[in-house]
């Protein structure tokens, strides 16, 4: 608060005066007129405030729409997981139909490969929504700001 301060403390002997002398004081500066300091340090750590909470509102909003993208995205390839476990099981119910059906003799070889070859793709599809899956739950950990493991 105060600018100058100085503690004064003087001794003098001398013949005419009494015989030890002293004095002391205290001196105490402040400067009323800054030229305008105080004014535009205030200003300028204002400028910088506003633009720190900008920069926050921005990161914010990055984030949130990050995390909601990589949501979205979980729950996608969530719902395309339990669709392609559904269609392997119904792939898995024709081909053994298609089995027994040629074991009796009223279905063709060609219709129990191809049964055969349908189940095998939908075994690729479930193990590529898997993928996608565990794919989508890292983004998802590394918007929330975590590591993945």
């Amino acid at each position: 608060m105060w600018k100058h301060l100085r503690a004064i403390a003087t001794r003098t002997t001398s013949r005419f005066l009494a015989r030890n002398f002293g004095s002391f004081g205290v001196h105490l500066g402040y400067d009323l007129f800054d030229g305008g300091r105080k004014r535009a340090a205030v200003g300028e750590n204002k400028a910088q405030l506003s633009q720190a909470q900008e920069n926050l509102r921005r990161v914010t909003e990055e984030v949130e729409l990050r995390v909601q993208t990589a949501y979205n995205k979980l729950e996608r390839t969530r719902q395309m997981v339990n669709v392609s476990e559904e269609l392997l099981a119904l792939r898995t119910e024709s081909h053994r139909v298609s089995v027994q059906q040629l074991q009796e003799g009223s279905a063709l070889r060609s219709h129990v490969d191809s049964a055969a070859a349908h189940e095998l793709d939908a075994r690729t599809l479930l193990l590529q929504a898997q993928l996608d899956y565990i794919q989508a739950r890292d983004e998802m950990t590394e918007a929330m700001g975590q590591t993945p493991e």
